[in-house]
C-alpha cells in the first residue's frame, strides 16, 4: 500500500515530535509499505541524506519537506501544499499529526484517514478544533499515546463519538548489535557508577532533582544529555556545577542513543507538573519517548511514580518507581541500584517488555490493523 504521513514537524529539529514521525515512517515502511513523509523544512536543514543519519533511521521511505518560513499562518500554507502531495501521490492511506492537512484531505479526497493526537481535545488550539470538526466524519481512526489520554478524549468527545480511538504508547527502535557498542564513548576513568538523564531540560523534567542528587551522592557520576549548561543553570537557579555532574548539551538522536550505553542507571524524574511549550501540563497523559529508549538500551530505570507511567513501568519489576519530589527516596533508589544483579534484573525485564509491546514496528502494525 501507499501511505502518506502528514506532519507539522520541522525536520531536522530538536523537537521530540520530529523523532516520533521519522521513527513511525521507518516502522510503517518496515511493514512492507511505500511510505512518504511530508513535513516542514528546517531553516538549517542539512542535505536530505544526512537527515536520516541524524535521526538514526534507515532511508526506507521518501521524505518531502515544504519550505515555508516560520510565520503566522504557515500551517495553512503547509496544508494547502499537502493537498497537491495527496493528489500527486494518490495514497491508499493518509495518516499523521497535521490537523489542517488531514481536514483538507477529508474535504477533497476519499481515503482511509487516520489522525494521531497527543493532547486532550480541550487543549487544542481554535484552528485545530475547527480542523477536527471538519475531519471527524471522514476519519477512520484516531490514535492517542496513553490509556489515560484515551479516557480523557472519550470523556470530552462524548459517548457517541463515532470514530474508534486507539491508545498506543510511544516506542523505540530495536537496537542492532552495533548500536549497543557506543560510537560516542565518554571518558569515564573513575570507578564510579554513572547515572544518566537523556532528554529536554524544560521545567517539570526533574533537572533540579538531578542536580540535588549529584550533591548528595558524590560517589556517583551524574550526566545530563540535552539542553545547554546555561539552560540547566537557569532552571535550577545556580551557577556552581557539582564536580560529579556533567552537562553534555544537546546531541542528535543518534548520538543520544549511543550515549545511553555509557550509563549504569538512567533517570526519568518527571514532576507532577510537566509542561510543554504551549504551557499545558502533560503529566496526566504523556508517553515520554525516553522511557522506551531507556528500556531498549537495557539500562536500569528509576522513574517518577506517576499513574500514566505505571501503564508501562511496574515498581520493582521493570523499574524502580519513586515519588517525584521525594529526594530521599530518589537517593535511596540510586544507592540500592549499586547492586549489579539488581540493575541487570530490572534492565532485562524492561527490555523484554519493550520487545514484546513497545517497538515502533509493533506500534505501526497495530495502526495498520485498525485503520
Amino acid at each position: 500500500m501507499k501511505i502518506l504521513y502528514l506532519s507539522d514537524s520541522y525536520i531536522p529539529s530538536r523537537a521530540a515530535n520530529s523523532v516520533h514521525v521519522m521513527k513511525m515512517c521507518e516502522a510503517l515502511a518496515d511493514c512492507g509499505h511505500e511510505v512518504t513523509l511530508v513535513g516542514l523544512r528546517a531553516s538549517d536543514q542539512k542535505v536530505q541524506e544526512d537527515v536520516f543519519q541524524y535521526y538514526g533511521v534507515k532511508k526506507c521511505f521518501s521524505l518531502q519537506l515544504n519550505g515555508i518560513r516560520p510565520l503566522k499562518g504557515r500551517l495553512v500554507l503547509h496544508a494547502i501544499r499537502n493537498v497537491f502531495h495527496i493528489r500527486s501521490l494518490n495514497p491508499d492511506i493518509v495518516f499523521g499529526r497535521s490537523f489542517l492537512s488531514i481536514a483538507l484531505c477529508a474535504l477533497f479526497f476519499r481515503r482511509r484517514l487516520g489522525l494521531e493526537i497527543h493532547t486532550p481535545y480541550s487543549q487544542l488550539t481554535f484552528m485545530q478544533r475547527l480542523a477536527f470538526i471538519v475531519a471527524r466524519q471522514s476519519l477512520t481512526l484516531i490514535v492517542v499515546i496513553s490509556e489515560s489520554l484515551k479516557e480523557i478524549q472519550m470523556r470530552e468527545l462524548g459517548p457517541d463519538f463515532p470514530v474508534p480511538i486507539l491508545a498506543l504508547h510511544d516506542g523505540a527502535t530495536v537496537p542492532e548489535l552495533e548500536d549497543t557498542k557506543p560510537h560516542r564513548v565518554l571518558d569515564l576513568t573513575e570507578a564510579k557508577l554513572n547515572i544518566g538523564y537523556v532528554g529536554s531540560v524544560q521545567k517539570g523534567r526533574g533537572i533540579e532533582e538531578i542536580v540535588r542528587l549529584s550533591s548528595l551522592l558524590p560517589d556517583f557520576n551524574f550526566h545530563i544529555v540535552g539542553g545547554t549548561l546555561p539552560e540547566v543553570q537557569a532552571l535550577v537557579g545556580a551557577t556552581v556545577q557539582p564536580p560529579n555532574l556533567t552537562c553534555h548539551g544537546y546531541v542528535s538522536p543518534t548520538d543520544a542513543n549511543s550515549l545511553r550505553y555509557n550509563f549504569d542507571i538512567v533517570l526519568a524524574p518527571y514532576q507532577k507538573k510537566t509542561l510543554i511549550k504551549s504551557g499545558h501540563n502533560t503529566s496526566g497523559f504523556m508517553s515520554p519517548l525516553k522511557i522506551f529508549e531507556y528500556m531498549a538500551s537495557k539500562r536500569a530505570i528509576i522513574a517518577s511514580d506517576l499513574p500514566v507511567l505505571r501503564e508501562v513501568l511496574q515498581d520493582n519489576v521493570n523499574a524502580v518507581l519513586v515519588p517525584p519530589n521525594d529526594i530521599g527516596r530518589w537517593k535511596d533508589a540510586i544507592v540500592r541500584l549499586s547492586n549489579l544483579h539488581e540493575r541487570e534484573r530490572l534492565a532485562e525485564r524492561a527490555y523484554q517488555d519493550f520487545i514484546t509491546k513497545y517497538t515502533w514496528k509493533k506500534r505501526a502494525e497495530q495502526i495498520l490493523k485498525s485503520i
